[in-house]
């Protein structure tokens, strides 16, 4: 993962420095933990103003304040992980791993929050496949063809044949990778029973598929990353 350039001071601290000081006791543990939250700080300013478009409703006061609360629980979870670090990398570089996770995992909250159970109605298509994968890599025209055509039937299979909770369960984890915890407040209903929506859902998927000539062997093989 290629680090941001986000400077911290003039004279960067080697990694030995940065271990040594935030193991420390006294002033040096201080400076270094306000220079460490301010890298991160930046870090993830930088990485959510890249992603706006996925905090359509969020003001930029509210963009900088997620930007702390990502920053302080990253600052969190590296400081207690800091026998973990190997020195494989600069120190700012794993550091940056941490915040970039967790902001991550913040953008698909917030993005999970602004759908509303509508948007999952059958009126509703299932997003375009290079909507889907838009991490992937880039397949051969021949398997992007057959990708897109077993994309474009799990659209309409999801759409004519689940139900609506099965539906919202399948987006929900499946294309918008919401937190399970979101979708059990959305529905109203327990963790356990929302696998169980997602076990239905993906038997009748088999299913439904099998009908059309579409085994899960030939699924896996065209969605996977090799050629």
């Amino acid at each position: 993962m290629e680090e941001p350039i986000v400077a911290i001071n003039p004279n960067p601290r080697t990694n030995a420095e940065w271990l040594h000081d935030l193991r420390s006791t006294d002033a040096a543990r201080t400076q270094a933990l306000e220079e460490l939250r301010g890298y991160l700080v930046r870090a993830a300013v930088i990485y959510l103003e890249r992603r706006w478009s996925q905090l359509t409703d969020t003001e930029h006061a509210e963009l900088l304040q997620l930007a702390e609360d990502v920053a302080q629980e990253a600052l969190i979870d590296l400081l207690n992980k800091l026998h973990a670090f190997r020195g494989e990398s600069r120190f700012t570089t794993w550091a940056y791993k941490f915040v970039i996770n967790i902001a991550a995992e913040e953008l698909r909250r917030q993005r999970w929050r602004t759908l509303s159970l509508d948007a999952l109605s059958p009126s509703e298509d299932v997003p375009p496949l290079a909507d889907s994968l838009s991490n992937a890599k880039t397949p051969e025209p021949e398997k992007a063809v057959m990708r897109a055509q077993v994309w474009e039937t799990l659209r309409r299979v999801i759409a004519r044949d689940l139900t609506q909770r099965q539906r919202t369960v399948v987006l929900g984890l499946l294309v918008y990778d919401a937190p399970v915890e979101e979708l059990v407040q959305r529905l109203d209903t327990t963790p356990n029973n929302v696998y169980k929506i997602l076990h239905d859902a993906r038997k009748k998927l088999k299913r439904r598929l099998l009908d059309e000539g579409i085994t899960s062997e030939y699924v896996s093989e065209i969605f996977s990353e090799g050629t």
